[in-house]
């Protein structure tokens, strides 16, 4: 696969942080909205953005678009009581394991490939095949 295509891909994972929290881990009501990718860094090389990327995470389900189109729908486990938060795209042993944390306005995303240890910094360091960081800003 391409790794523009890993990209979009792992996009489309990190955004499929809302369908069905597992009980015991709650739910974080700050995830759900309607968000913009602003920001794709992978091995440390900023990404292009495709235009009209979006993420829409309910209480149970999280859809990444572009332009309009539905690519993915996904779901998520959460565990708000790590440090930084736990996000877990997917279910099985393709699972993808990440962390994320919401400032305001702003959802930082950084997830791993499926098999890979869970990322513990918001970064994307250069030539690492793993961490793929992503930047939302919520939509008004």
């Amino acid at each position: 696969m391409k790794r523009h295509g890993f990209v979009i891909v792992a996009v489309g994972l990190l955004l499929g942080i809302a369908y069905g929290v597992s009980e015991g881990q709650g739910k974080d009501a700050t995830l759900q909205g309607k968000w913009t990718v602003v920001s794709i860094t992978d091995g440390g090389v900023k990404q292009e953005v495709p235009k009209g990327s979006t993420a829409t995470v309910t209480a149970n389900k999280f859809t990444m678009e572009e332009g309009g189109k539905t690519l993915v729908e996904y779901p998520f486990k959460i565990d708000s009581a790590k440090s930084p938060k736990w996000i877990d795209l997917g279910a099985g042993k393709e699972s993808i394991p990440g962390i994320y944390e919401t400032k305001g306005n702003t959802l930082t995303i950084c997830i791993s490939a499926p098999g890979m240890k869970r990322s513990t910094s918001f970064e994307s360091k250069a030539k690492s095949e793993n961490d793929v960081l992503m930047v939302f800003q919520r939509d008004k």
